[in-house]
Parts: C-alpha cells; sequence; structure tokens
C-alpha cells in the first residue's frame, strides 16, 4: 500500500504576495479608511440620536482610546509583518480560536462597510447636488439631489455599480490598488479644504446671514422656531449630559472602528516594516485624530449645536415641514453645512459635499485590501477553503479573496436598504460593524500584554522599549485592553438594535464552526496544525 504523505504546515513556501506598500502609501490607506462616514455624517447625528451630548468631547474621548490602540498595532505589525494582521497577532500569541473568531467577525464588518459607505456617499453626492440646485434656483436639479438622498432603491443600483468597480481594481493587482487609493485620499483632501476654512472663520452670527444669503431668506430662523413649534425640545437638547455624550462616543467610535488594522491588514506586502509601521499606523493615528476632534469643534462652534440638532431633527421627522422651508432639503452632514458658509462663492460651495463623498467612497479600495487579506490569511494557515489563498499569476491578487469580499459588500447594501425600507435586518450592518468591529482590538491588547513573556522569541526579533523594568508594548497593551473594553461595552448601549443581536452572534457561531470543522479536517489529513500556529507564516 502506498502511504501518503501528509500536506505541508501551509498552503505553499511562500504567499505569492508582493511587497508594494511605502510608508506614506500605508498612511494613505489609514486615512482612506478612518475619515468618512463617522467623521462627517454620524458625529453630526449624535446630536439628533443623544440629546445633550457634547460631539467634539465624545470624539476626544474615543480619540485617546485610539490612538493607544493605533501604537499597539504599530509594534505588533513590526513583530510580525505579515498579511493578515491582528489575526496573525492574535492566533500566534493568544489563541488560534480566538484569532479567527475575531478577524472573522472583523472581515465581516469591513465587508458590510463597503456597502454602507457606497450608500453614505450617495447621500452626500445628493446633497452636492442639492446645494447646486439651490444655487441656480433650480428645483428639478434639487429633486434629483434629494433622490440620492432619499430613495433606496437608487442607492442599492449605484451602490452595486460602486463596489464592483473597486472589486475589479483590487483585482487589477496591489500597484493598481494603491494608485486608486492615492487618487481616491488627494480629491477630498483638496475638497475639504473649503469645509475647514468655513467652519474656522464664521460664527453663529455670521452663519446665519450667510445661510439665509444661500438657501433663502429668513430660512435660518425660520428651522429654528419650527422645530420648537413643532414639539423640538430645547432643554433636553440644549443641556449638557455627560451620559449622552458617554453613549455618543459610538459615533466616532463606528469612525474609528478598526483604523488600527487597516495598513497592517497588508503587512507582507509593506516595505521598510519599521518605518512604515510609525508611519502608516502612528503618525496617520495621529493625523486622523486631529481631524475627528477638531471638526466638530469647528464646525459646531460656527453654527451652535442646537440649529445643527434642530435640522437634523425636522429632516428625519418632519420631512415636510422642512421641505415647506427649504424646497428639497440637502441631506444634513458636514460636508452641506459648510456650503452655505460659502454664499459668495457658490462653485467653492459645491466643494465640501463633493469632498465628503469622497471621504467615504475611498473606504472601498482599502475595505477591499482589509477583507480579502482576512480571508487569504486564513486559508493560506489551511482553516479556510484552500481556493481561496489563490494568487492571480500577472497581477499577484489573491482573486478569490477579493470577489468573496464583494459578495460580503452586497449585505451591506442589503443592510442599509433594509434600515430605510424598515426591512428584516435593518440593525445587524449598525450593530455588527460597530460591535463586532471594535472587539478585534481587545485580544491584540492581550497579545501585547503578553507578548514579551509567552513569546519572547518574536518580542526580541521586534521592536523592544522597556519603561522601569516593564516592555513598554506591555503597559500600552494593559491601558488599551482596560479602556477598549469599556468603550466596546458602551457601544452594546448605545445601539438599539438589540433585536439585531442575534445575526452578529450568527456570525461568531459561524467562525466556529468553520473552524471547528477545519481543525477536524487538517488533523484527519495528517496536518500538523500546532506547528502551524506556533511559527509567523512566510511572507
Amino acid at each position: 500500500m502506498t502511504s501518503q504523505v501528509a500536506p505541508t504546515l501551509w498552503v505553499r513556501k511562500a504567499s505569492g504576495l508582493t511587497r508594494e506598500i511605502g510608508g506614506w502609501s500605508a498612511l494613505a490607506v489609514t486615512m482612506c479608511y478612518a475619515i468618512g462616514g463617522g467623521a462627517h455624517r454620524l458625529t453630526w447625528w449624535a446630536t439628533y440620536w443623544y440629546p445633550g451630548c457634547d460631539p467634539a468631547l465624545a470624539s476626544l474621548i474615543t480619540s485617546i482610546v485610539a490612538l493607544i490602540l493605533m501604537f499597539v498595532y504599530a509594534w505588533m505589525l513590526i513583530t510580525m509583518p505579515r498579511t493578515g494582521g491582528d489575526y496573525i497577532y492574535i492566533s500566534r500569541v493568544v489563541n488560534p480560536f480566538v484569532g479567527f473568531m475575531s478577524s472573522f467577525g472583523y472581515m465581516m464588518s469591513a465587508g458590510l462597510c463597503n456597502g454602507i459607505l457606497s450608500f453614505y456617499a450617495l447621500e452626500s453626492f445628493g446633497s452636492a447636488i442639492n446645494v447646486y440646485g439651490l444655487w441656480t434656483n433650480n428645483p428639478g436639479i434639487s429633486a434629483l439631489g434629494t433622490i440620492l438622498g432619499k430613495d433606496p432603491m437608487v442607492k442599492v443600483l449605484l451602490s452595486l455599480i460602486f463596489i464592483t468597480l473597486f472589486g475589479i481594481i483590487a483585482f487589477l493587482g496591489l500597484r493598481a490598488h494603491v494608485i486608486s487609493v492615492w487618487i481616491m485620499f488627494i480629491i477630498p483632501v483638496i475638497f475639504v479644504i473649503p469645509m475647514w476654512i468655513g467652519y474656522a472663520t464664521n460664527t453663529p452670527a455670521t452663519t446665519a446671514v450667510l445661510w439665509d444669503k444661500f438657501i433663502g431668506a429668513g430660512t435660518y430662523e425660520k428651522i429654528a422656531s419650527e422645530a420648537t413649534r413643532l414639539g423640538f425640545d430645547e432643554a433636553k437638547f440644549g443641556t449638557f449630559s455627560l451620559n449622552a455624550t458617554l453613549l455618543a462616543t459610538v459615533a466616532p467610535g463606528w469612525a474609528w472602528v478598526g483604523t488600527w488594522q487597516a495598513a497592517p491588514s497588508a503587512g507582507g506586502e509593506i516595505k521598510t516594516v519599521r518605518s512604515s509601521a510609525w508611519i502608516g499606523v502612528g503618525l496617520a493615528g495621529v493625523l486622523v485624530a486631529l481631524y475627528y476632534v477638531f471638526l466638530p469643534i469647528v464646525g459646531f462652534g460656527a453654527y451652535g449645536k442646537m440649529f445643527i440638532a434642530k435640522y437634523i431633527w425636522m429632516y428625519k421627522t418632519h420631512f415636510a415641514d422642512l421641505s415647506k422651508i427649504v424646497p428639497y432639503p440637502p441631506f444634513p452632514h458636514a460636508g452641506f453645512f459648510a456650503s452655505p458658509l460659502w454664499a459668495e462663492n457658490p462653485v467653492i460651495a459645491l466643494l465640501p459635499p463633493i469632498g465628503v463623498a469622497f471621504w467615504q467612497l475611498n473606504f472601498l479600495p482599502t475595505g477591499y485590501l482589509i477583507c480579502s487579506r482576512y480571508i487569504f490569511s486564513w486559508s493560506f494557515d489551511r482553516f479556510f477553503p484552500e481556493r481561496f489563498a489563490a494568487v492571480n499569476e500577472r497581477f499577484h491578487s489573491p482573486h478569490n479573496a477579493i470577489l468573496l469580499t464583494w459578495v460580503v459588500s452586497i449585505l451591506g447594501i442589503y443592510g442599509c436598504w433594509a434600515l430605510e425600507a424598515g426591512a428584516a435586518g435593518a440593525g445587524f450592518a449598525a450593530l455588527d460593524t460597530t460591535w463586532l468591529w471594535w472587539w478585534s482590538s481587545i485580544p491584540v491588547c492581550w497579545a501585547a500584554i503578553v507578548l514579551p513573556y509567552t513569546r519572547k522569541d518574536l518580542y526580541e526579533s521586534g521592536f523592544k522599549l522597556d519603561i522601569a523594568g516593564i516592555p513598554l508594548i506591555t503597559i500600552l497593551g494593559l491601558f488599551g485592553f482596560f479602556l477598549s473594553t469599556y468603550l466596546w461595552m458602551l457601544f452594546i448601549m448605545a445601539v438599539p438594535a438589540w433585536p439585531d443581536t442575534f445575526t452578529l452572534l450568527l456570525f461568531w457561531f459561524l467562525a466556529g464552526l468553520i473552524f471547528l470543522g477545519l481543525y477536524v479536517y487538517n488533523v484527519r489529513r495528517g496536518v500538523d496544525v500546532k506547528s502551524i500556529y506556533a511559527e509567523v507564516p512566510p511572507a
């Protein structure tokens, strides 16, 4: 009888991926991933969802925790520069099952977000069209902008086009992928400059004058007074609440969530890892934090929190009444509110909502990067169907993993449609992409705490720095673990989507079934599973 040779540890001796990402490209990846719907949309809507909150303070609290996580991940990237990011860190230091379960939840969240941010981007493009219609006094154009902001099926169809386009770019290889990231990074950086200038140079008094000049005479005061007449509770919305502010951290939290994994997900494809980690993860984190904290400071400083809350409240609860004051009201977000501040130059007024739309749309290339690399790394370890570890010979892209990412992205589009249509699954996109997404940072902090003690070989090969004899990575891990867990629990309380927690747990249950099934399968065919997770996979 012929003896069977046991399979090698990994699918092959080398990943087949190529190193195409430098430090500044890693920074662009991180910032495209991070700055989007959370900073420009959700943080502003927090004034409506959590009456009495301080959005700037909520952003500051979240950003402090996020910065700790950014530096933990930068450190781990230097220690284990491999594609798969935190799946590798957790599975090699803490536990393989925890690593797979955490990264599976993250992958599902990031994939869902491809669809979600396609939806959000269309709302922002709709605002830009609304602004143009207001400027030209053309109701037909304004109506078109409202359709993009309000019609779910239009957004479904256009979102499908977006996710398919960026999926094709991802298939064409990392070089084309990085070029698309840079294009999608530079455009919004330039286009939102007027937003920042407009907010920083105005006060509520000057804003009211410019609003009336741009939107219509007397409309600023009419919105404020009509909201009060219709039942807007000024005492509730205008009184600071620490509890509401802590709950509101879910808005910037959703903006930040997973940012630390953006560049590390392609760790095996990064050049000069040590410098790239500090630039693409550490420095990028600092820049994102500054953006998140100061945008609500200057934005709400220009308008006053109450007017923004009233406009969003009327848009959400009394749209017909708002439409009598502002025909075809633009969708409320940071880009739209900046437009009236350029009433003297309407061409510039178009730039902020377009810039915000691109900040949301530019998540897609990074979302494809992260999701496909997770899928690839599981398959390379033989804990996902091995066909997903296949790499295209010409483009060196994991094409099957990219295709699966496209499928998950469609679920995100469905979640947004369901939320607007009141269909089943209306909450899973919000709950799962917050709770599951943030969770993976917690076991990475566990890995950071014990790394110097349980995997001294890995710690010695990476970056080392002690304070009073205690490894700094252990200290960062301890603070990150405590604070990240605290925010994670706040997010659970802040998102009113409890009926859909079943889908969240279903994702983890599915991850458990996949891991268990492939564990048994690999053991039966003679794979040395223990050795797989004892070693860092080949680059």
